[in-house]
């Protein structure tokens, strides 16, 4: 199924929405009534936008005390009175009074003074969303006031999914901008010149500054008295490879498919490349396991393949997806196979090449779970060795763990759903009962959660998958970070 949708054209909605638009303040009069933490983020964000900005409050917090010593901001140290209103571009009031509040408000819109009133939708002119800034480019995310902090979640959600290198791509762009503007009088030529150039040409290449190759003007054009003078097809852009698993380059007009790695679900941990193939992607086959905000970063079509993990399906499940990649080859589409973490650590990286063969496959290495949760697998004195295995065999046969070394931290994969059994299974192999066990599930992902555990108490866990399951060796530390209250992080905000 596809994660992409249409949306109708919209029409008169029966509840209407809120107009989302960008106000230019600069140099233009704003007042906030108000001096706690709220009334200082609507100052800051005012400041930011170039405002001049108005602070009316008897009390005023450090921050704008400051701003106010500096001749940032204009303090008046008493209550709001009509007159403060006079010659304001807009108001956003952000005190506990909620009958003052609505008075202001009231006295804003009888002037006509755009107003917004903290915490109270109902009296808002205009509701402030949650924004990203990265040089340029803003991200606003609003839900017309009915849940801020949702709109806060979804805007760091989508921080997580951009491009690390978005500031000096879109100046960069900006500055081809004006160059097809001097080169192209036309301007839906060059509306399409750069439509085309915003659309194909991967990140990385315009945050290098590296200019794509031109396009051609389009066909029936005359210049100069004949038509087509000069033209020629345009050099398409280079295309950074992988390694090609089988060994050979494909057809000249077919490109080979891409096997990638996803990451352990953070947008933030995908590598340059995978971020780019899926860009340039005709069609993506991705994994359950994939979260939308990555699979929200393809260009094309993307189809979710089925629980690979039930036994009794995996044959019929894993023969479509082989069958949906060669026939899109075939088509001299642009495929992309994508995998949860680093596909070569029990991501059927041979099987799928083997499988695919005679099509050339390039494999696109990744951030593995195993490493994701930034705990240590070695430590000087504790363990100087790591095992990892899967939980599940072949067919879902359960596998065969090492016997305990007190010397080792074992990693398993792909446990989540059978911790019982392997509390059991490592018990029979001699592991100590009382030996630590630590569970992370939905590694680097918002939803992120680690559980300290011994081996007989494993079992007792209810872990949501995908978890990496880590017993003995390092495991112990986990113990002593955890009452710390302390967890390395390797994403801010994942």
């Amino acid at each position: 199924m596809s994660v992409r949708q249409v949306i109708p054209f919209p029409g008169a909605p029966a509840d209407p929405v809120s107009y989302m638009a960008g106000l230019r303040l600069s140099g233009r009069p704003a007042l906030v009534v108000g001096g706690g933490a709220v009334a200082t983020q609507r100052a800051r964000a005012l400041l930011a936008s170039g405002a001049v900005v108005t602070v009316v409050a008897p009390r005023i917090g450090a921050e704008l005390l400051a701003r106010w010593a500096a001749g940032e901001i204009v303090h008046h140290a008493r209550l709001f009175a009509p007159a403060d209103l006079h010659g304001m571009a807009v108001v956003l009031v952000a005190i506990d009074d909620r009958v003052v509040s609505a008075a202001i408000a009231r006295y804003a819109r009888q002037r006509g003074t755009w107003v917004n009133v903290a915490d109270r939708p109902e009296l808002c002119d205009f509701y402030l969303p949650a924004i990203h800034r990265a040089g340029p480019v803003q991200v606003a995310v609003s839900a017309d006031g009915a849940g801020p902090g949702l709109a806060a979640r979804l805007r760091d959600e989508i921080r997580d999914a951009l491009p690390a290198d978005l500031p000096a791509a879109v100046e960069n762009f900006a500055a081809l901008r004006q160059q097809v503007r001097s080169e192209e009088p036309d301007p839906a030529i060059r509306m399409a010149r750069l439509a085309k150039i915003a659309r194909e040409t991967p990140w990385s290449t315009l945050s290098a500054g590296l200019p794509p190759a031109p396009l051609p003007r389009e066909r029936g054009r005359v210049a100069n008295g004949r038509e087509g003078a000069g033209d020629s097809p345009q050099a398409p852009l280079p295309r950074e490879r992988g390694r090609v698993a089988n060994g050979r380059e494909g057809a000249e007009d077919h490109p080979p498919v891409l096997l990638a790695s996803a990451g352990p679900g953070n947008p933030r941990l995908l590598t340059l490349a995978a971020r780019d193939a899926l860009a340039a992607a005709d069609l993506v086959v991705a994994d359950r396991l994939v979260p939308a905000a990555i699979l929200a970063l393809a260009g094309g079509r993307v189809v979710l393949a089925d629980d690979k993990h039930d036994p009794a399906t995996v044959p019929s499940v894993q023969s479509r997806i082989y069958t949906l990649l060669r026939e899109a080859h075939a088509r001299g589409e642009r495929c992309v196979r994508l995998c949860a973490g680093d596909v070569a650590i029990f991501g059927r990286l041979h099987e799928t090449v083997e499988a695919l063969s005679p099509v050339p496959v390039e494999v696109i290495p990744g951030v593995s779970a195993l490493t994701a949760p930034g705990f240590p697998l070695t430590a000087r004195g504790v363990a100087d060795r790591f095992t990892v295995v899967s939980a599940r065999g072949a067919g879902g046969s359960p596998v065969s763990l090492p016997p305990h070394d007190p010397r080792q931290t074992l990693v398993i994969f792909m446990g989540a759903g059978s911790l019982p059994a392997l509390s059991s299974a490592l018990l029979s192999l001699c592991y100590p009962p009382g030996a630590a066990a630590l569970v992370v599930s939905q590694a680097t992902r918002p939803g992120e959660s680690r559980q300290v555990a011994t081996v007989a108490t494993l079992g007792d866990l209810d872990a949501e998958a995908p978890a990496v399951i880590y017993v003995g060796g390092t495991a112990a530390l986990a113990g002593e970070r955890e009452q710390l209250g302390g967890r390395e992080r390797q994403v801010e905000g994942g």
